[in-house]
């Protein structure tokens, strides 16, 4: 039910932002494979009870989806390049879900926020967005490693030991 609440905030958001190039493109494919286009202004009548609309939670608002997906692009071991593409509708599935839960925004970091999506099972829902949580999360350890490994390259090898002769 969450994918489709989410599913549900994207259409609104697309709706709100980028209908009218949306409808202008698929407008274009109809008429260059001669498919018929319903007229939009004809008027909708919905069924069913009405529901009130969701206030989304502007707390996923700072994520830039760009620049996920380009660290996501400095592990090819991990992530495919099928994988990338994915990547980016994953992440805007992901966000808009997460702004229907309360219980994600008072997370204090990348540790608790991969804690709890292993608790209610979206490691699961959003394993690529899970995968690059826990690449970020040993990002730090990895480069600690690589410095002490420096650092005592250079003990090693200091001036002196460089030195071929006297």
């Amino acid at each position: 039910m969450a994918l489709v609440k989410a599913c549900k905030q994207q259409l609104q958001a697309m709706r709100d932002n980028g209908w009218d190039a949306w409808l202008d493109k698929v407008s274009s494919f109809c008429v260059k494979h001669d498919i018929d286009i319903p007229d939009m202004n004809d008027i909708f009548v919905a069924r069913g009870r009405s529901r009130p609309c969701l206030s989304p939670d502007d707390s996923f608002l700072a994520f830039d989806i760009e620049k996920l997906v380009r660290l996501a692009q400095f592990y090819p071991k991990d992530f495919s390049d099928m994988e990338l593409t994915l990547l980016e509708d994953e992440l805007k599935n992901y966000i808009f879900d997460m702004r229907l839960h309360n219980e994600f925004s008072a997370l204090k970091g990348i540790n608790s926020l991969a804690q709890k999506l292993v608790e209610t099972k979206r490691d699961r829902q959003y394993p690529l967005v899970y995968l690059l949580v826990k690449l970020a999360l040993i990002l730090p350890v990895a480069t600690a490693s690589v410095e002490k490994a420096f650092s005592v390259m250079k003990i090693v090898k200091n001036p002196h030991r460089n030195r071929m002769g006297k």
